[in-house]
């Protein structure tokens, strides 16, 4: 583990960051890209400068590095199991520490959203009444506009995204 005292220059942390991720993007095989979570990391790498203070930075530069070198040496035998082990031993905490504090959200795939607001509203019509089944659809669209904001300043994350 390395020290968080370590000099590194300020404008290096993201730049040396970003060539990691770009490199092991480029070595990967393009079906098995997403177990690496290289938008998520990129994501990370992108509000790096807005972490406050200067050891949480580190700390995230730091963890962020050993995840992409560790992930890079086994980018040929990456499998859905070892991405997500990948993801709970590195990413899980700066995922943690983003969404508390700088409101980050974890991606939930559009699919999977629409469908259960689709049956809820088809449980509320069959159950109550069209004016009853109404809410669900408010609520979903005032969850896809405030989802399409976090995408827009990239302030998602996500296991496989």
């Amino acid at each position: 583990m390395r020290t968080l005292e370590e000099p590194i220059p300020e404008s290096d942390l993201k730049k040396e960051l970003e060539k990691l991720s770009n490199d092991l993007y480029a070595n990967s095989h393009i079906k098995l890209v997403r177990y690496f979570h290289l938008k998520s990391v990129n994501n990370f790498i992108y509000h790096l400068d807005e972490v406050q203070p200067k050891q949480d930075q580190l700390w995230i530069y730091y963890s962020l590095k050993d995840y992409l070198e560790d992930a890079a040496k086994g980018n040929k035998y990456i499998s859905r199991n070892l991405g997500a082990q990948l993801f709970h031993t590195y990413l899980e905490k700066i995922a943690a520490y983003y969404s508390s504090r700088h409101g980050f959200s974890l991606v939930i795939s559009p699919v999977y959203t629409t469908m259960f607001y689709f049956i809820l509203f088809l449980a509320c019509y069959f159950i109550f009444n069209i004016w009853i089944s109404l809410i669900p659809i408010g609520i979903y669209i005032v969850q896809m506009i405030r989802v399409t904001k976090k995408y827009r300043t990239r302030r998602v994350y996500g296991l496989f995204y």
